[in-house]
């Protein structure tokens, strides 16, 4: 289990955590003593408490960032709230029922200056307006527990406080959870800039969003000096438009950049550098270069890669098999894997996809090349061109058939 998606798993645990706890601890005792003096049946007045509690956690958190935008001098280009919301379209803003990406809601925003431009009070915000809801609903629970013995019908504003409190408790924490969840939450986003280096380059990462979303050019590619894991993220698209025009120098320096960090960057994106580099080595006319720079790897960049994680490193575990090993098996081995690997990048980076899979496709061409006694298994999308010939094929007979009977 990668670390995002355990991430995922443990704040969901939570949240349930949280529902259970003040459901058996605090609303069950009051439901058991008051359920015959409660203005309406404890089962609506639980199901109403809870509708209320999303959608008022739910405007709190957008409101939030709608305030934090303004504030931190962003262009809101979308806010939507379970479904419904405006989403900005040639220059106007249109309401409707839209999709979103996030747990009750999403606000899509671009800066309007990269440098000047800031997230803080963004991600900040949700987070203050539900501590104030926080002491709100607290200060309506004692109340209504003080007035209990003289009008024990208020028992029902304990249950309305105390289910709204755990909803917002469970959205705050999904939240406020310091890791990429789901989708890019402010616990995530907070982490994310508290590196002053990530700053800018957000805001830019903004703007490419935003041309994709308006459907406009995208701005011009940009690399950045200062390596972090975000910024290094950001250059591999510089990395890719290189590799597409061949100039294979510059993006081994921009590999170099991250690979010769001392500090400020995951053990992780130095492997994922160390793998892509790699395999720009041997698949190309500089394999023995390659291969001595692969035999200076170290055990725990070796088990990198034969752990498969990612596509650069069955890439890089396709071409050691090819060029160092020399084994048709362990090629294979490496190819049985591709669609699981790739996967994650079609459904969620549209373009490390593209490129990745034209990598994908030169390595494995180049292994052909190199053995071409070797049986190699189709990648995904060759295994598709060569069934569909048969299909066509099958279609015709019936055809020749009956020209046939006639």
């Amino acid at each position: 289990m990668k670390r995002n998606d355990f991430a995922t798993f443990l704040v969901y645990v939570l949240m349930f955590g949280i529902a259970l706890g003040v459901g058996l601890l605090a609303i069950r005792p009051i439901m058991m003593e008051y359920s015959d003096k409660l203005p309406l049946h404890f089962v609506l007045l639980v199901v109403l408490s809870l509708l209320a509690g999303i959608l008022i956690n739910g405007i709190l958190l957008e409101a939030g960032h709608l305030l934090g935008a303004k504030v931190g001098k962003y262009e809101v280009l979308s806010c939507v709230m379970f479904m419904i919301g405006v989403r900005k379209k040639e220059g106007k803003y249109h309401f409707g029922v839209y999709s979103y990406d996030g747990l009750t809601g999403e606000t899509k925003v671009a800066p309007k200056d990269e440098e000047k431009s800031s997230l803080g009070v963004y991600a900040f915000l949700p987070i203050f307006f539900y501590l104030i809801e926080a002491i709100v609903l607290m200060v309506l629970n004692s109340y209504a527990a003080g007035q209990l013995k003289t009008h024990p019908e208020m028992a029902w504003l304990q249950v309305f406080s105390l289910t709204i409190l755990a909803v917002g408790g469970m959205v705050f924490l999904y939240d406020i959870f310091p890791f990429r969840l789901d989708s890019m939450n402010d616990g995530y986003l907070f982490l994310l800039l508290s590196k002053n280096e990530n700053k800018v380059a957000y805001n830019y990462y903004l703007n490419v969003e935003k041309a994709k979303f308006l459907g406009e050019p995208a701005p011009e590619l940009r690399s950045f000096e200062a390596i972090t894991d975000f910024t290094s993220y950001l250059n591999y698209f510089v990395i890719y438009d290189c590799v597409r025009k061949g100039d294979f120098d510059q993006a081994n320096a921009l590999l170099d950049r991250v690979i010769n960090a001392e500090k400020g960057v995951s053990a992780t994106a130095k492997n994922e550098a160390s793998c892509f580099k790699l395999s720009l080595l041997l698949a190309s006319s500089k394999t023995t270069v390659g291969k001595a720079y692969y035999a200076d790897f170290t055990d725990e960049q070796k088990k990198y890669i034969s752990d498969i994680g990612s596509v650069a490193a069955l890439r890089a575990y396709l071409l050691i098999s090819a060029c160092v090993e020399e084994s048709e098996g362990e090629a294979n081995y490496a190819l049985d894997k591709v669609e699981k690997v790739i996967a994650p990048l079609r459904k969620n980076e549209e373009v490390f996809f593209e490129s990745e899979k034209a990598l994908l496709q030169h390595d494995k061409d180049f292994v052909a090349k190199l053995h071409p006694s070797w049986d190699l298994y189709p990648l995904p999308w060759e295994a598709k061109k060569e069934t569909a010939p048969e299909e066509g094929k099958e279609k015709e007979e019936p055809k020749e058939e009956a020209e046939d009977e006639e």
